[in-house]
């Protein structure tokens, strides 16, 4: 008969698990607080969200790098600012995050450039009727910081300046990792955001789950002409936020 080699006096705690707000796996803590680990068994590199109860602070040049080549964060455009807004990096995003994280999709419809402009603002390249719908419903969101999956430059927000391309979100092809390091650069505040809206469709909604697995989806299931009224509902509502939150409950029960 084996003896039991457990230790029954240790503490209970010093083997507590947590699901990880980055990586979405249960993984040990140590006095409350996650212990360095990998995001997949086979990953190099620790996980953003090793540590995750610890403010850790980022250099500013890691937030640009992390955003990728020919993308440039940016502070938000308001009514009548120029095209070309000043430059900031986009950990200021957690000063500003006072609300949801709400994901939209990105547009294969590009607007044209005005001649001698190399790139626009995201949210004014992307032009497609189901982009505009998914922005006009996020930015009804009160305090929603609004990220978009972009199928060439990851995440980003609608004022980041880029270039067009033609590229589709491949979603067996996503860089998952990449998208991980550019939500670490955006701040604590959108890495770790607790309450995170997918307002996109099936592919765009899993690539922000993986790295907010607990993202609600109030167009999952739906087809695309229900996925256009939920948005113009939502933006139109009285309560925009709540009126997510209703659609994602919905299609949990379906």
């Amino acid at each position: 008969m084996k003896a039991n080699t457990r230790d029954h006096g240790s503490d209970p705690e010093d083997h507590a698990t947590v699901r990880c707000p980055s990586c979405g796996l249960r993984q040990p803590t140590e006095g409350g607080v996650l212990t360095e680990h990998p995001p997949t068994r086979r990953a190099a590199a620790s996980c953003p969200g090793s540590g995750a109860d610890q403010h850790v602070e980022r250099s500013s040049s890691h937030a640009v790098s992390a955003l990728g080549e020919g993308a440039k964060p940016v502070l938000p455009l308001g009514e009548g600012s120029p095209l070309d807004p000043v430059e900031a990096v986009p950990d200021g995003l957690a000063r500003r995050a006072d609300g949801p994280v709400v994901v939209i999709p990105c547009s294969a419809k590009k607007r044209r450039l005005p001649a001698g402009r190399k790139e626009l603002p995201a949210a004014k390249l992307y032009c497609g009727p189901y982009f505009e719908k998914c922005l006009a419903a996020a930015r009804a969101i009160p305090g929603a910081t609004i990220i978009v999956v972009s199928a060439r430059y990851g995440l980003i927000t609608p004022e980041t300046l880029i270039r067009p391309y033609n590229d589709r979100l491949n979603p067996r092809m996503v860089d998952h990792a990449k998208h991980r390091a550019q939500a670490t650069a955006m701040g604590p505040v959108v890495l770790h955001a607790q309450d995170v809206i997918a307002l996109a469709g099936r592919h765009y909604a899993d690539a922000a789950a993986a790295i907010w697995p607990h993202a609600r989806r109030p167009l999952a299931g739906a087809a695309i002409g229900i996925q256009l009224q939920r948005l113009t509902r939502i933006a139109e509502s009285d309560n925009p936020y709540a009126s997510a939150l209703d659609y994602a409950a919905r299609a949990l029960r379906r």
